[in-house]
């Protein structure tokens, strides 16, 4: 994928909420040699022990929590 895209373009990965905490260090571990900017909802964004344990045990930044809409968030 780098190889392919070349050191001057970003790549981000969405996960889409597709794995369990333990799978998706797995992918994570996999992917630090491609040099990936953020993995983006690697698991349901409630699911706060798991993202922290994937924040902790990896090197790429995670991000989540642009599905997660609910009262407090949103206005009608």
């Amino acid at each position: 994928m780098r190889k392919a895209v070349g050191d001057d373009v970003e790549i981000y990965v969405d996960a889409n909420n597709g794995y369990y905490a333990k799978q998706a260090i797995g992918v994570a571990r996999h992917l630090a040699d491609y040099r990936v900017g953020w993995f983006d909802e690697p698991v349901l964004a409630d699911d706060i022990a798991g993202l922290t344990a994937i924040a902790r045990a990896i090197d790429i930044p995670v991000a989540t929590g642009e599905a997660r809409v609910h009262q407090v968030g949103s206005k009608s």
